[in-house]
């Protein structure tokens, strides 16, 4: 056997002292908190040691940077420390470097650490799999080591593009679960403890929740007020939050103001990876290396076209033209980039595929999803911030924020809200809103803006809907007029 494979295979069982190591800041020692979803982790880990329940392997699937790896860290000290010090640890890179691939990697792990089959262990092991992707024959390993190891828990982690749509066969066996950017709560609590605030400032229990069935699930806009109300104040409160995250900003000497917090989250730091980062135009630099990692390492994979090099220089341009640009017009953006129609088609699926990108399609029946053209929200809004920036130069124009706050509600909404009931307005004929909610038997409509907005946008609209909420920056309280809600962005923030 080959030496250096020996040597990585040893080195796979994880100890305290190492966790901790890739768990902490390496300069100042603290911490790094773990992801809201960590909760759900170990909830499927308690399950399976404990009750022997499924998923007994689980695919965390992501945009690079949103702290997937940091998750299988958090997860790893957890279950060491509560369940069974028999954890392993696979970074794929480095079997790829060494010429092996994952299934040769656990067959010799069979044979040289387990000494027995994986059928034939008797004792609950942990498989800790990082970018799992990068194995070209990945599913077909995890398929073979769901059905011979029926005592090990596996968690994974790699590119949207191919763990959101592998094969049936290992889609019955893998459970995908996709992580998100930073929500502003999760932002703001990771910052005070990173930068060792006086104290942490957590999400009020319970209160997200309660504000997504307020603002989507009442039946009228007076109902939206009369629940939204009940939030205002009081213990674990919408004012009750930003009072605390005021009164600890307060303590840190020369901090922004909130509203430069939230528009540094909102520009650089709704990637956790970034969260440490001082020099925002920095960033900038590196969200556009990690946007090319992603057309030149995972769009390839997919196969899409037969030569590579035409796929990835034609996905950069396409992506630089839907930073700028609004509604996708496939005939025209086809002509501008250099490819078939059909060819564009695919790449922006591919785009949507490796979470680059949201695709929405316009409000209405089937033919209208099929026939009329789509609309791109960037999965980021930094994405979107970034090639920005490759264009125009790294001052942001007015027109351009209110375009990152579009992205940023489409986020939100698409961890909150089922996939298909997202939907925009697409009639040119009619004023119509940025986005329709399709709730209830009629839809919320939704006006996303920097400044203030009239009635206008929605009143004249030809969708029949329940009520319409305009969320915007500039609004001071919630205030309701007609069948309009005008809710604060700081509010929408709180979901």
């Amino acid at each position: 056997m080959d030496e250096q494979l020996l040597y990585f295979l040893e080195g796979t069982r994880l100890d305290t002292e190492y966790m901790q190591s890739r768990l902490r800041h390496s300069i100042t020692g603290v911490k790094f908190p773990a992801r809201n979803m960590f909760v759900l982790l170990r909830k499927y880990a308690d399950g399976f040691f404990h009750k022997g329940s499924e998923p007994r392997m689980i695919a965390l699937a992501g945009l690079r940077g949103t702290g997937k790896t940091t998750l299988l860290w958090h997860l790893a000290e957890y279950i060491h420390e509560h369940i069974t010090r028999e954890v392993f640890f696979f970074n794929v890179n480095i079997l790829n470097d060494l010429g092996v691939s994952l299934r040769e990697a656990l067959e010799a792990f069979e044979t040289h650490i387990l000494k027995t089959s994986f059928s034939g262990c008797k004792k609950s092991l942990v498989l800790l799999i990082d970018e799992v992707q990068d194995d070209p024959r990945w599913s077909k390993a995890l398929k073979i080591l769901y059905d011979e190891a029926p005592n090990v828990f596996v968690v994974c982690t790699g590119s949207s593009a191919l763990l959101l749509h592998q094969s049936a066969d290992l889609a019955r066996r893998m459970h995908t679960e996709r992580v998100f950017p930073f929500k502003f709560t999760e932002f703001f609590l990771a910052k005070t403890r990173m930068e060792q605030f006086k104290e942490e400032l957590y999400p009020c229990p319970g209160l997200a929740q309660e504000l997504k069935e307020a603002l989507f699930f009442s039946t009228t806009a007076e109902e939206v007020m009369q629940q939204v109300e009940k939030l205002k104040y009081g213990e674990n409160s919408i004012e009750e939050y930003w009072r605390k995250a005021g009164r600890l900003k307060e303590q840190i000497e020369g901090a922004p103001s909130l509203k430069s917090i939230v528009w540094e989250y909102i520009s650089f730091k709704n990637i956790p990876g970034f969260l440490m980062h001082e020099d925002k135009y920095a960033i900038l630099d590196e969200l556009f290396t990690l946007i090319k990692r992603v057309v030149y390492e995972d769009l390839p994979k997919l196969h899409l076209l037969e030569d590579p090099f035409l796929l990835t220089s034609r996905a950069e341009r396409l992506l630089l033209r839907l930073a700028a640009s609004d509604e996708i017009n496939p005939e025209k953006l086809s002509g501008l980039i250099g490819l078939k129609k059909s060819e564009t088609e695919a790449l922006i699926q591919a785009l949507h595929q490796a979470e680059l990108i949201h695709l929405l399609f316009p409000f209405g029946g089937q033919d209208s999803r099929i026939l009329k053209n789509k609309k791109a929200f960037f999965m980021s809004p930094s994405l979107r911030r970034t090639l920005l920036s490759q264009i125009y130069g790294r001052r942001l124009e007015e027109p351009f924020k209110a375009q990152l706050l579009e992205d940023l509600v489409v986020m939100y909404l698409k961890r909150i809200l089922p996939e298909s009931i997202i939907s925009f307005a697409s009639s040119t004929r009619h004023s119509n809103p940025d986005l329709v909610i399709e709730t209830h038997q009629t839809p919320v409509l939704l006006e996303i803006s920097t400044g203030a907005k009239s009635l206008r946008q929605t009143k004249k609209s030809k969708i029949k809907h329940r009520y319409a909420i305009f969320v915007s920056e500039e609004y001071g309280s919630i205030r309701q007029k007609e069948d309009a809600v005008f809710l604060p962005l700081w509010y929408f923030l709180l979901l």
